[in-house]
């Protein structure tokens, strides 16, 4: 017999508790702080690297990277285990997913999926399941966009922040309303709606207060609105975020200091490619370029790794990897050694382990956290896909792959609008007729959250995940108290026999060019 219970995820991509208690303690923030009073409210520890889709995932699987198989942010792939979205619709449980961040196209569930933010192209029209969803849609927001182009994020680059913020609130309003709207038309045992907002105003706002109130009092009406729904339908909430955020004082550039170091080499741009820096193009640009001028044949035969060696990272590099290079760094935050030998490999990362976690900068502060080998990071049984090393920087460091004379500078000197990066620590609120009152807890990952939700709707948790449900998030009156946790039998070669959406994610060349310029402006390639 299926549950009645009900649960809503509450996402809010990038939020961090050190924007939300400051503005909590300002009082704009009344809704939040009821919640916290009458809920459960911790720290959300993310992935290593903490880059959106492989957290997201971890989020959804109840998995380690190492396990769902996208252990960085990548456009295009395809994740090796079923999704919470997946484990429902076999169920026959009804969803409501709205803003899905991760999944483009959209994959048939039962219920409604809409797709949208950094993985779904903004001129879109194939971003809702079923496809029919369309018209209420359009009832609802005339001409919904499901996510924010590269142009309307240029205008950060061209410091017309009135006008972004703008667009930005529009995007989210939308947002706000089709999934309030759909929410009175669909039953749902779990409704998903995830907000993107957050993290943009992480990276471009941090230190722009003026925004940051308004903004923080927008966030605190939406945390009532769907408060107030979950009231109504005596369902859990449970807000999460997939990473936090941080200050950026100073960029990292990483590439810069393996080659000083010792690590990498250098070759001198060629005529071509000084000439195109002179010119500010970017690698993100090329194949729209030519498109723009009628040359789509010619873009389309252009492959990344040509676009590689003929086009700058930017306009000031002052150098190129050389291809022989064993030793780079081109993902945000993660090191590529290409070393056969075994000996040498291991060597060369014990080497620049050391070397990292010991690197201060001018005032005799620590630049880099920790370092971690991919196996240290992740576990089974797609650690190869990531990349060799991992490391966290201490906050007020942003990870840079520029190439310059200097392996620090200043947003000023590195030509970066971005005030704000991503930090290890996410959120985690947990508020309902299940949930603890005015508790605080610890340790929380975020291949949790998923075993968590499962329990609340009263299923099994599959035995492959790596998440676990603390019983302490409940109160000891609850029937999630006192239930058993059920843990399913299920290794990996049952899995991976269902019949998965996993091939998500994939675009045309022009479709796929926009998702990099927009991951480009966002800072993660």
């Amino acid at each position: 017999m299926i549950s009645d219970k009900k649960v809503i995820l509450l996402g809010l991509d990038g939020a961090t508790w050190t924007q939300l208690n400051p503005h909590i303690s300002m009082g704009l923030m009344p809704n939040l702080l009821k919640l916290i009073d009458n809920g459960v409210k911790g720290i959300l520890n993310s992935t290593v690297p903490y880059t959106s889709r492989a957290c997201w995932l971890s989020i959804l699987t109840g998995t380690n990277p190492g396990k769902h198989g996208i252990p960085h942010h990548t456009v295009g792939g395809k994740h090796e285990v079923p999704r919470l979205w997946d484990i429902l619709t076999e169920k026959k449980m009804k969803q409501l997913i709205v803003n899905d961040l991760i999944t483009y196209p959209p994959s048939p569930i039962d219920g409604v999926m809409i797709s949208g933010g950094f993985s779904t192209p903004s001129t879109s029209k194939d971003f809702t399941y079923p496809i029919s969803i369309m018209d209420e849609i359009n009832k609802i927001v005339e001409n919904y966009t499901p996510s924010l182009s590269a142009e309307i994020l240029q205008k950060t680059q061209e410091e017309k922040f009135d006008e972004f913020y703008n667009k930005l609130q529009e995007w989210g309003n939308n947002v706000v309303k089709i999934s309030t709207n759909l929410e009175k038309n669909h039953e749902w045992q779990l409704f998903a709606p995830i907000i993107e907002n957050t993290d943009y105003i992480n990276h471009f706002f941090w230190d722009k207060p003026e925004f940051l109130k308004k903004f923080f009092i927008w966030l605190d009406d939406v945390i009532g609105k769907f408060n107030e729904i979950a009231k109504k339908n005596n369902a859990n909430l449970i807000i999460v975020s997939d990473h936090g955020g941080g200050p950026i004082k100073k960029h990292f550039l990483i590439n810069t200091w393996l080659q000083q170091s010792g690590f990498t080499n250098f070759t001198k741009p060629n005529k071509i490619r000084k000439i195109l820096s002179k010119t500010g193009i970017k690698r993100k640009d090329v194949r729209s370029n030519l498109s723009k001028l009628h040359l789509r044949g010619i873009a389309s035969k252009i492959t990344t790794s040509e676009i590689r060696k003929m086009v700058p990272i930017d306009k000031n590099e002052s150098g190129v990897i050389d291809v022989n290079s064993k030793v780079f760094s081109e993902a945000y935050d993660e090191i590529t050694v290409n070393i056969e030998n075994s000996i040498e490999y291991e060597k060369t990362r014990n080497k620049l382990i050391e070397k990292l976690e010991n690197l201060k900068d001018d005032e005799g502060n620590f630049i880099v956290s920790k370092v971690y080998k991919r196996e240290e990071s992740f576990h089974e049984p797609f650690v190869n896909r990531a990349h060799d090393l991992q490391f966290v920087l201490n906050e007020g460091y942003c990870y840079s792959s520029a190439i310059r004379e200097k392996y620090i500078l200043t947003p000023e000197e590195i030509g970066r609008i971005r005030t704000g990066d991503h930090r290890p620590e996410g959120i985690f609120l947990g508020s309902g007729p299940d949930f603890e009152k005015g508790k605080s807890i610890s340790g929380l990952q975020l291949w949790d959250i998923c075993p968590i939700i499962l329990h609340c709707l009263e299923l099994e948790i599959p035995s492959y995940m790596d998440g676990t449900v603390p019983k302490e998030l409940f109160s000891q009156h609850s029937s999630a108290f006192k239930r058993e946790i059920f843990i399913k039998n299920e290794i990996k070669k049952d899995f991976s026999k269902k019949q998965i959406d996993n091939k998500i994610n994939e675009y045309s060349k022009e479709d796929e060019d926009e998702i990099k310029k927009v991951l480009d402006e966002m800072g993660y390639t």
